[in-house]
Formats: C-alpha cells, structure tokens, sequence
C-alpha cells in the first residue's frame, strides 16, 4: 500500500498583501499529478486543511473540487487528523459532505484501521531499493543552486518557506527567497537571457517580479528580504536596491 503523507496546507493563506490563490491551486494540480503517478493509494494530510476557522468560499471550493478528482485515481481513502478545535473544524468538513461520502474518508480515530490493515486498497510492498530518506533538515540545505532549473527552485522556496529560508547571495550580502514562480510572462524577451550566468538578475517584470536566469528557464520572485532586514515585496525591495539587475546570486 502506497501513503502520500502531507501537512498543514492553510488554503486561503495570503502573505502579506499578495493572493496566493494561483500557489494553492498549483500546489493541489501537482498533488493530484504525484497521486496519479506514484499510484498512491492513501493519502494522509495531518494538520490544518485551512488557514482560519472560517475560510473563504474559494478556499472550500479548492479542496472539495481536489477531493472530486481523486474519484478516478488509486487513491480511495484520505485520512485527514486535522487539530480539531482549531482551523480545521468537523463543522467546516461537514460543509464537504456530498463529496466526502464518494470516498472513504477517515478521521484520526481511525487511525487504527490501517494498523489493522483493514483499510480497503490493494497492497502494495514498497520497494526498498526505490526508497529515499532525507536526514534532519539543516539551515545549509536551503542554499538555492541556480544551475537547477526554475520548476525545481520554486520547489525548494516553498519547501524551505517559513524556515530556514530559500536563500543565496547577491553583491555580497545573504538573501533571503520568500515567494517565487516560474515566470510565463511578457514583458521580458526571455531570448536576451542566452548567454546570461545562472543566478543574473535580468530584469523587474511590472507584472511578475524581478527576473533570475536559472539552469533551465527564469524565476520571477515576488517576496524577499535582505538576511538582516524584514521580508518585503519585490517593487519595495527594487525601490532600496536600485543596482540589483545586473547583479549575480550565488
């Protein structure tokens, strides 16, 4: 049997005054891509589905149209054991009702279910030889390497993000990456950034942030700070940092 474990998703956070909307639908579009190719049977999510007591309408949509996919995949049996009394009330799952009741949906009073191998999925023994373990999480493992590609360092921002951090090197001083994307916009002829080193600050896209050339594609970051100054979003940090496209990150 295949578990995807998961945590703490907050839907309709927001990071200062910027919607991140867009970040959760992506993050719940590649969730449901991994269930589909690893073939994922039981998918556990512990921690809080929302961010508030009382999420937004949008918020709720999101997840019960996630759970709607999965109606076609391996994955049958969703455990959530959220902090009851918290974000995740019983009372805002209820709400989703219609859908759960399409799959099997366990609490983490059931837990024990899977203890007892009872759960209803075929098994499957996991192969050793495919496993990967990853140690304690050091604060030297946020370095971001920019001959990775855009897709990848925004893996890592997220997966680094609140602490210790995404971060690297600009004109001598540590920073810090808070919030990035892969940038698919317009205003910048990405054709000009041939030739340019990984890590060059290209340019500040109106729209998307300020560009760095990566590996493979440009990453358009939105949120950051300096290591010894407050995160702030991209347009104040230019504003303090006028010399910054040119510079190489490191």
């Amino acid at each position: 049997m295949k578990f995807l474990h998961t945590a703490d998703w907050h839907l309709g956070n927001s990071m200062f005054d910027i919607d991140r909307t867009e970040e959760f639908n992506s993050f719940l579009h590649w969730l449901k891509e991994t269930i589909i190719k690893e073939k994922i049977e039981v998918l556990l999510v512990a921690g809080d589905i929302f961010d508030t007591i009382n999420p937004p309408v949008v918020s709720k949509c999101q997840y019960n149209d996630f759970l709607a996919t999965l109606l076609n995949t391996d994955c049958k049996n969703v455990i959530i054991t959220p902090h009851i009394g918290y974000n995740t009330k019983e009372a805002v799952l209820r709400i989703l009702k219609g859908t759960l009741e399409n799959i099997e949906h366990f609490s983490k009073n059931n837990l024990e279910k899977i203890e007892n191998n009872t759960i209803s999925a075929n098994e499957t023994a996991q192969n050793e030889a495919d496993a990967t373990y990853f140690g304690m999480l050091k604060k030297e493992d946020s370095a971001i390497n920019w001959n990775d590609s855009a897709d990848s360092i925004c893996a890592k921002i997220r997966a680094f993000e609140p602490w210790p951090g995404a971060s690297t090197a600009a004109n001598g001083n540590a920073l810090i990456i808070h919030r990035a994307t892969v940038y698919k916009g317009s205003g910048y002829n990405t054709a000009e950034a041939e030739g340019k080193a990984a890590g060059e600050v290209l340019f500040s896209d109106k729209k998307e942030g300020i560009l760095i050339k990566t590996g493979s594609g440009i990453l358009a970051v939105q949120n950051l700070q300096w290591q010894t100054k407050k995160a702030m979003n991209w347009k104040d940090f230019m504003n303090g940092a006028r010399n910054f496209v040119g510079s190489i990150c490191k």
